[in-house]
């Protein structure tokens, strides 16, 4: 069955980036998921996608063998950057997205996102939608998403759909106390 599914090898390689929002309780309730699971929310997140797109039993072999999203030889990730050792003032800033949204930014394998692409079309809504409704019935239960049409979902601000689409958006600063409870945040050196 796992043959008919491809190599999964090129899951581990996350060169491509997912931005979606959430409501503050479901990233909350992801957060601490990831805690019970001791991974990280990036990994929690992954493996919420690929149990959708993949199914269950790919996921319990990606884990079994240590391949996909379940690699042995963790990369660093993508946005680290080494500092030099001289003193540098570090300004924290997160997307103003409006109350009741958190913003996430995770990055997957291409094939990934690809694939999820392709199940969003078919459904025919935006791929950030698509990810979101993945993420909130993985941690909260498909009970509790209304149907698309007519959906009763919260509606997001002009500032979280244009943040979704690569377009910049305001920024706020916060302290670096704040940084640790986020899960999309930038920093800019001065």
């Amino acid at each position: 069955m796992i043959a008919g599914m491809g190599d999964f090898r090129d899951l581990a390689i996350e060169d491509a980036t997912l931005k979606f929002w959430l409501p503050d309780p479901v990233e909350r309730a992801l957060e601490d998921l990831a805690k019970y699971y001791e991974v990280s929310v990036s990994l929690m997140v992954r493996i919420l996608l690929a149990d959708y797109v993949y199914g269950r039993y790919a996921l319990a072999y990606m884990r079994e063998n240590r391949v996909g999203i379940h690699r042995r030889d963790s990369d660093p990730p993508l946005f680290s950057r080494s500092i030099s050792s001289r003193a540098v003032k570090h300004i924290y800033r997160v997307p103003e997205l409006g109350k009741n949204i958190a913003p996430i930014k995770v990055w997957v394998a291409q094939r990934m996102k690809d694939d999820l692409q392709t199940l969003a079309d078919h459904a025919s809504v935006l791929l950030s939608k698509f990810v979101r409704e993945i993420i909130v019935g993985g941690v909260l239960g498909r009970g509790t998403l209304p149907e698309r049409p007519g959906s009763g979902t919260v509606q997001p601000l002009p500032a979280a759909e244009a943040w979704e689409q690569g377009q910049d958006v305001p920024m706020r600063e916060v302290d670096r106390t704040e940084i640790g409870e986020l899960i999309d945040h930038e920093v800019e050196t001065a």
